[in-house]
Formats: C-alpha cells, structure tokens, sequence
C-alpha cells in the first residue's frame, strides 16, 4: 500500500498548528486585534467587503446545488451520469455540512472574537482546542464559511482541473487558493472568527477531501464514463483484439450445429 505523501504532510501541519496555538493562543487575540478600534471592528462595517463575503458564501452553496442537479439529471437522463459528481456531493455534505455545522459549531462552544472581554462581549476567550461552554450555538471554532469556500475550492479544482492545460491549472490554483485567504480573511477581519478557526477549517476539509479521494475513483469506476460539467465522457472504443473476439463469437453463431 503506498503513502499517500500529501495526506501526511496535511496530518503534520495540523498537529503543528495544534501544539503552536494551544501553547501560544494569544496569537488569536493579537490577529483579531489588528482589525479592533476599541469599540467595533471597523470592516464589518464595509458594505463592500459585506458583499464580497455574501458572494463568497453564494459560491460555497450553489457548488453543491450544481452537484446535486448533476447527481439527479445524471439518474434520470440516460446520457448524463453523475459519477465523478457523486463523489464531490458527499465530500461537502459530510465535511462542511456535518462536521463543521452539524459537530464542531454546535457543540465545541468557543466563543466569537466579538463577543468576547477582550473585545467588548462578554465570554471568556479559549484556545481553539478546548472544549468549552462559553457559545451555545453556532460557535466560533470552526468557520462555517471558511470551510465552506475552501471545500467548494477543492471540489472545483478536483472536477476541472483535469481538464485544463498545466499553465490554465496554475492559474485556477492561484484563483481558488486567493478565494479561500480572502473568504477566511474576512471572517478574521469582521471579527466574526479567530485565525485559528479559518485555519483548522481549511485543513480539515483538506484532510477529510484527502481521505475521501479513493472513494471518488472508486465510484467513478463502478459508473464508468461518469459525467461532470455538460461534458460527456467518451464511451471505451473496443480495442481489435475485443472487435476480433466479437466476430469470432458472431461467426461462431451462425455456423450449424453439428
């Protein structure tokens, strides 16, 4: 079995950044302090960058519904198939819908830099990795909407990326990757999360989409000539020795029984 290299190093920095913000948690407090006047923080106040993030949040909801309508279209309309959709639907079903929203967001209770004392709220400020009391409900760790872009990114680069020239890649690696650093700076910024909590979002969704790619190539080879993106997959073309086989067998046939 071979080592998925990538997947490791994933594992690597997430346990790094555990033991950086669990021995130096003030890091959260001195980044989101950046963007703190004493009263508010001013760039929650921007309409323009409130736009910029609701069109990012807009992105990271209709990638799935996309995926979706390709799933069912793909049931129901014989030349549409959804394998290589299939896989990527899951993907962020399970990671920004049940592990981020439906797990860590409901019940890990870290408070939001805003409503915290040091800030003007009124909960105590935690390290990222203490399970706590100081939120009820959608909670500061992790980002919802950082997970949710950066799981959006990768399911788009995954299902177009094979596609493309090496040069057309770089430049959709480049754009997906400042999507992700400005949808998770704005939390930062708006006071509506901690470094911390954009960071181990996209990591875990980098290591559960990781995971889960073994899964995608398994589907996609149990419904051969998947389809993705209104472009379908060409059917195998026989190689001769099968065309060959087939008209032996055909020739076969039509020769009396003796």
């Amino acid at each position: 079995m071979t080592k998925d290299r990538t997947l490791i190093n994933l594992f690597a920095v997430c346990l790094a950044c555990g033991v950086i913000f669990s021995l130096f948690p003030q890091i959260d407090l001195w980044t989101s302090a950046l963007f703190f006047n004493g009263v508010i923080f001013v760039l929650e106040q921007n309409a323009d960058l409130q736009g910029l993030r609701m069109a990012l949040w807009t992105l990271s909801v209709l990638v799935p519904m996309i995926l979706l309508a390709a799933c069912v279209t793909g049931v129901f309309l014989a030349p549409l198939r959804a394998a290589r959709c299939l896989g990527p639907l899951v993907f962020l079903v399970l990671g920004p819908g049940l592990l981020v929203n439906g797990l860590l967001k409901s019940h890990w209770g870290r408070a939001r830099p805003a409503d915290v004392t040091d800030f003007g709220g009124l909960e105590h400020f935690t390290s990222p990795l203490m399970i706590t009391d100081q939120c009820a409900r959608n909670c500061s760790f992790v980002s919802g909407e950082g997970a949710g872009i950066v799981a959006a990114s990768l399911v788009i680069f995954y299902l177009l990326a094979h596609r493309l020239s090496p040069q057309s890649r770089r430049v959709l690696t480049l754009g997906l990757f400042a999507l992700c650093c400005v949808g998770a700076g704005l939390r930062v910024a708006m006071g509506r999360h901690f470094l911390s909590d954009v960071i181990f979002a996209a990591l875990f969704m980098a290591i559960l989409f990781r995971l889960m790619r073994p899964v995608f190539r398994r589907i996609e080879e149990r419904w051969a000539g998947g389809w993705c993106l209104l472009v379908r997959q060409p059917s195998p073309i026989p190689s001769p020795m099968n065309r060959g086989d087939a008209q032996s067998a055909t020739i076969s046939g039509q020769l009396p029984n003796g």
